[in-house]
């Protein structure tokens, strides 16, 4: 993949199917191979009728017709949006695609007026967590599971929010 040309984010289309599920995949059983059965790809599986909620939207970012990154964004309840499937594909993390990102699905979150946004995560996830504190989430709660200890983190939403 070339590093150097501009990529794109946007809403995810039908024909990005089966190009989401290998990137998704290959990061999940490249850097979690041991919590492999612990990811549900259900909603992967159907992204079109799991995001398809008013307040719900699944970002992609292309970059030459490959799909190097991913957020999934649901509406939990009346205020809180949950935020999932947050990949970067490792060539292109630390370089603001992530942040860049995150802070659309910010944008949006606030343009439907939720005042939360949550993130639920296996501790392992530490890229992901690092992006997520670097916009302003905090962690809220640490939720241990057997096999599979969970971090919840959340993002309260100003009017002052700068985004991209």
């Amino acid at each position: 993949m070339n590093k150097t040309a501009e990529y794109n984010i946007r809403e995810y289309e039908e024909r990005d199917h089966d190009r989401i599920m290998s990137f998704i995949l290959s990061i999940i059983e490249s850097e979690f191979a041991d919590l492999t059965d612990s990811f549900s790809l259900e909603d992967i599986d159907n992204i079109k009728l799991s995001y398809s909620g008013d307040r719900d939207k699944f970002m992609v970012v292309d970059l030459d017709s490959q799909i190097i990154g991913t957020l999934g964004i649901k509406e939990d309840d009346e205020k809180t949006a949950l935020f999932r499937r947050i990949f970067i594909h490792p060539s292109f993390r630390r370089k603001g695609v992530g942040t860049r990102l995150v802070e659309k699905g910010i944008h949006f979150c606030k343009n439907f007026g939720f005042k939360t946004i949550q993130f639920k995560g296996p501790r392992v996830m530490s890229a992901a967590k690092s992006l997520l504190t670097k916009v302003g989430f905090r962690e809220k709660m640490h939720i241990p599971i057997p096999g599979c200890d969970l971090d919840l983190l959340e993002y309260v939403i100003n009017n002052n929010h700068k985004h991209v």
